[in-house]
């Protein structure tokens, strides 16, 4: 390189780069980089007349220009061009961090030994931003787990009774605030029906104390 006439070799410009966002955001917003060994006749405006040409780099290697949507993680931020005169060092992590998403759901009572539907569980969602939808966000569907305190995932097989939790799995690039504790209760009942759908007889159970379960297929 050449500056009236002179050879020059190009001077080490070390960047440092460090932003944290949420899932959503632009990168680009309000970014802010420290220059080392700037000339005294440099600015960042002169160096980069354009502005600074970002590239952020996730974890295994896939490089983004801030412009399109970019999952939750970490990511080196590099300067994609060295500037005249200079050779440009990148230094600094951007930080995507999971948006919140607020949940409401709703309570259920079923009876022992029912099998919970799910439909009747209406969401309440917030907090999706600009661009997704719940589709989007959930592409299987939403997947609900109800668990009790100590633990036990509700089963009807299991003919337990007692109060489980209603929570859902977080999806990508989100993390889940619920605005309440919304419960099944499983309430007992003295007998257990279940009709068969081929010969159309019926097995009744009942619990028997310290026997367990007792049925008869009628």
């Amino acid at each position: 390189m050449s500056r009236e006439g002179w050879l020059v070799s190009p001077k080490v410009l070390t960047a440092t780069t460090n932003k944290k966002i949420n899932y959503g955001e632009d990168p680009r917003e309000g970014i802010v980089t420290n220059f080392s060994e700037l000339t005294i006749d440099d600015t960042q405006q002169s160096v980069f007349p354009d502005g600074i040409p970002y590239q952020f780099v996730d974890k295994n290697g896939k490089a983004f220009d801030g412009s399109e949507m970019m999952p939750a993680g970490e990511y080196l931020i590099l300067i994609r061009i060295s500037a005249d005169l200079y050779k440009v060092i990148s230094e600094g992590k951007l930080t995507i961090k999971q948006s919140v998403l607020a949940v409401t759901l709703n309570d259920l009572t079923i009876k022992q030994g029912e099998a919970i539907n799910t439909s009747l569980i209406t969401p309440e969602i917030t907090g999706i931003v600009p661009g997704e939808s719940t589709e989007t966000v959930f592409p299987g569907g939403i997947q609900y787990n109800f668990i009790n305190d100590q633990g036990t995932t509700y089963n009807p097989n299991d003919r337990v009774t007692g109060v489980f939790n209603i929570t859902i799995d977080e999806p990508e690039n989100y993390t889940i605030n619920y605005t309440r504790a919304a419960k099944v209760y499983v309430n007992p009942v003295k007998y257990l029906v279940y009709p068969s759908p081929t010969t159309g007889k019926v097995t009744v159970c009942k619990e028997k104390c310290c026997r367990g379960w007792i049925c008869k297929t009628v």
